[in-house]
């Protein structure tokens, strides 16, 4: 029987912190604690939902599935996102002319207001958490993190 003496020991972490999943992980908890607290829950944003609002906000002629293939993303959970961005009033569907099987998507006049808040409230979070790093390690990380994200290499 293995007796506890009230303090914990000290973890061996070693097998575990050498994972890039691992580290990916654990950076991701502050990051997405501060996204909830600067945009979040000040917006009712979702990670995605602000991802969608950002595209669309500098993107003409967006497609759902242009979405889907930039978010990586399959096309029923992206269109139920959409969906409730338009149930709230942040986006449209405008069918093309061209084609009417095929809507793009736009920012109302509230998605946009909403956007540029949320995109300036996401600045400065990035700016706070990001100030840990120097300019170099800043640009090698997102040299990297890009470079990972290529992964596999998707066909043109």
């Amino acid at each position: 029987m293995l007796k506890h003496s009230g303090e914990s020991p000290v973890m061996k972490t070693s097998v575990i912190t050498s994972l890039l999943g691992y580290r990916l992980a654990q950076a991701s908890i502050p990051a997405f604690s501060v996204f909830d607290d600067a945009v979040g829950t000040p917006f009712s944003l979702r990670r995605v939902d602000f991802a969608i609002l950002a595209l669309l906000s500098s993107n003409a002629h967006v497609t759902l599935t242009n979405l889907c293939r930039e978010l990586r993303s399959s096309t029923p959970r992206l269109s139920l996102v959409v969906d409730r961005l338009v149930k709230r009033g942040l986006v449209q569907r405008i069918p093309n002319d061209q084609d009417r099987r095929v809507q793009f998507l736009v920012l109302t006049a509230e998605g946009v207001a909403i956007t540029e808040k949320a995109l300036a409230a996401a600045s400065k979070m990035e700016a706070e958490l990001m100030g840990r790093l120097s300019p170099a390690e800043r640009a090698t990380l997102f040299r990297l993190l890009t470079r990972l994200s290529e992964f596999p290499k998707q066909p043109s």
